[in-house]
């Protein structure tokens, strides 16, 4: 129900306002990089909501991610409420921001993929209007199958080829 929507919704941005406002309490600007390094894909946002919900958390996802990994969210776990995008395909072809008349950065289409092109495909842009409560839950929430090992760092090694520095 949308009414339902708009209530998560706005009470997800009150505390998110409650974590802004105390980062500048003594020693939680420092909690909240310590969050950021673990979440590098997440936004300032979204950090921010997972360290007042669950402080301790290391890996979030969705009930569904957490299931196609072969483990389940433990029975009266808590979920972790963050915020989702809702991106739809541009109106504008122009895309252009109110107010500024500059372009937004999602307006510019990006190159198909190799494949998509070969396929024929057009990526076409998209847009975001707004933003939705989600629910993600942290590895320590869940049971069952242990998760794969991250790929090895890989290094390079030996000398770069001739030239390649005046190059750059």
């Amino acid at each position: 129900d949308e009414a339902d929507a708009a209530d998560r919704l706005a009470e997800t941005h009150q505390q998110l306002t409650a974590a802004v406002q105390a980062l500048r309490a003594d020693g939680q600007w420092a909690r909240m990089l310590a969050t950021a390094a673990k979440f590098p894909r997440y936004s300032a946002s979204n950090v921010l909501l997972i360290m007042m919900q669950k402080p301790e958390a290391t890996k979030v996802a969705g009930l569904r991610t957490w299931n196609s990994l072969g483990r389940h969210v433990i029975k009266g776990e808590k979920s972790i409420a963050i915020l989702a995008p809702c991106s739809y395909p541009a109106t504008d072809p122009d895309k252009t921001q109110p107010h500024t008349g500059k372009q937004s950065p999602e307006s510019h289409q990006s190159a198909p993929s190799d494949t998509a092109a070969a396929a024929g495909e057009v990526k076409k842009p998209k847009e975001v209007r707004g933003f939705r409560v989600v629910r993600v839950f942290d590895v320590s929430q869940t049971e069952g199958a242990e998760l794969p090992e991250p790929p090895a760092e890989l290094r390079l090694a030996g000398a770069a080829p001739p030239g390649m520095w005046d190059a750059l």
